[in-house]
């Protein structure tokens, strides 16, 4: 367990960098210490949100998401809330089935709000197949398997699940603390000592995913913009470097049209800056339209909520319009993440 990643963030005594002074085993391996806390940390892969899905008796939704994963997590966590209508006779209690992204099969008993009960979240762990930090979808559905009741699924969230330990290799970069004791060479080698620290410390960075949703089929046939969401998402940025008040993201758009004549536009527009990005979309079947560029007011570091302007926060709001034929156009998913 040469790279133990710590159970809490250590702080590191920054008076102890100087420059011309002799180095400090301690302080670098406090350092070390830091930086397996950083990569061992994982992604917030789907912030918490609510789908609002509707599920009758025997059907089913498949939820779709395109993630930017973290490249170093083994496991994922999934919080789910479901809620179904209260149970008399009829209707009967449900059952829900939820098959993760790794095929595993978990099953829920939907709670029943009736103003004396919280609705709980229930957390499931998948156990992921291989280290990837490639961008790309993941997919669980959520089938109602027994009972009359309704059911709404109210929230869904995962997030990656922390490291205890990293590997001495190109993939988690791991760096032996053994090589960090006092009296130990400064060396510049693989997965050792202070060198090490340094140059694996500059490559790793967070990386957001700011906005993932699916929510029901929303339908547009207008020739005229229309916005999708009632009010704007929030959707805020790091900071890149010190001097940074914008951060170029990454967005998509699930979407389709109904018929080959049909054709139309998704724009994303940010709340602070009215910065726009257009995807044209014309194919009948689902998919994604492929990921563009949308520039965000980033954080700020002054201000205590790190909100830019007048704690006011940055948003992103979708729009579609119709641009040739008859028929409609369908949107049931946005992403919005960081990649660099």
């Amino acid at each position: 367990m040469a790279a133990t990643v710590p159970w809490k963030r250590t702080n590191p005594r920054y008076q102890d960098i100087q420059v011309g002074a002799p180095v400090r085993a301690r302080t670098w391996r406090e350092l070390a210490l830091l930086y397996h806390w950083l990569r061992g940390h994982g992604h917030h892969v789907i912030p918490a949100h609510c789908p609002a899905v509707e599920l009758s008796s025997g059907g089913s939704e498949t939820f779709r998401y395109n993630i930017v994963p973290s490249g170093r997590s083994i496991h994922r966590v999934w919080g789910f809330v479901l809620r179904q209508e209260i149970p008399a006779n009829p209707p009967t209690a449900a059952t829900c089935t939820i098959t993760l992204p790794d095929s595993s099969v978990v099953t829920l008993h939907p709670t029943t709000a009736d103003g004396l009960t919280g609705i709980s979240r229930r957390l499931f762990v998948e156990a992921l197949a291989s280290k990837s930090s490639t961008p790309g979808e993941i997919a669980l559905t959520v089938a109602h398997t027994a009972g009359t009741a309704k059911v709404w699924v109210e929230s869904i969230c995962c997030f990656e699940l922390p490291r205890a330990v990293l590997e001495l290799d190109a993939t988690d970069l791991g760096v032996d603390l053994e090589t960090l004791r006092p009296g130990q060479p400064i060396v510049d080698d693989s997965y050792e000592s202070a060198a090490e620290v340094a140059h694996s410390l500059a490559s790793t960075k967070p990386l957001r995913n700011l906005v993932q949703l699916w929510f029901p089929k929303l339908v547009f046939n207008s020739g005229s913009w229309t916005d999708a969401f009632p009010i704007p998402v929030p959707a805020l940025p790091r900071k890149g470097q010190r001097s940074d008040t914008t951060k170029s993201c990454k967005w998509d758009v699930y979407a389709r049209v109904t018929d080959g004549s049909t054709a139309g536009d998704v724009r994303i527009t940010t709340g602070r800056s009215a910065n726009t990005d257009t995807l044209t979309v014309s194919s009948t079947s689902w998919s994604w339209l492929g990921t563009s560029d949308i520039e965000l007011d980033c954080e700020v570091m002054t201000a205590s909520d790190g909100l830019p302007g007048s704690s006011a926060r940055e948003t992103v709001q979708l729009a579609v319009q119709r641009t040739s034929g008859t028929g409609d156009i369908e949107v049931q998913g946005l992403r919005v993440a960081e990649e660099a």
